[in-house]
């Protein structure tokens, strides 16, 4: 898996379904995903 930064905010309309770890959501919360958009 990539474990690289990112250093710009990532900026998607659509939702994103997540299958894994919550550590995961967290992750793309941190590199900018809004959490509204983000589902288990």
């Amino acid at each position: 898996m990539n474990q690289g930064v990112v250093s710009s905010p990532i900026s998607l309309n659509i939702p994103i379904y997540v299958v894994g770890p919550t550590t995961l959501t967290q992750r793309l919360v941190s590199v900018g995903v809004n959490q509204s958009l983000i589902s288990p």
